[in-house]
């Protein structure tokens, strides 16, 4: 029985490692903001006519083509640190809201911040 309770904590703590907190504000990822129109360095809401759900989390796009390319490989569109501030998550270790003005796309990796001002400070 001793030698079931390592392997219960490495199968439990494996199992928690491997599921993200994804910020849902307004109910979708980046706050219903178009997450493929960020790799082209925009910022654009989403519409409510094309939407899909990832991982549990709901996206908007801005238009069906953007939607297409989402579902293509949604992996590479997913923001970083589950679409929490990528500062206050590296910086405080503090889960905080994002503006989704303020983004920056890096090595192919979406990163989302609570502020533009942030942006300058830091990149």
């Amino acid at each position: 029985m001793k030698s079931l309770v390592p392997l219960f904590l490495l199968f439990v703590s494996v199992s928690f490692s491997q599921t993200t907190d994804y910020n849902t504000k307004k109910g979708f990822a980046a706050n219903g903001y178009d997450v493929v129109a960020y790799f082209d360095n925009k910022s654009v809401e989403g519409h409510k006519n094309f939407v899909t759900t990832f991982d549990g989390i709901n996206y908007k796009f801005s238009s069906k083509k953007n939607l297409n390319t989402f579902t293509k490989n949604p992996e590479k569109f997913v923001p970083q640190y589950g679409g929490y501030c990528a500062y206050a998550i590296a910086a405080k270790n503090d889960k905080v809201g994002i503006n989704p003005e303020a983004f920056l796309v890096k090595d192919g990796k979406l990163y989302l911040f609570y502020n533009e001002l942030i942006l300058t400070f830091c990149f």
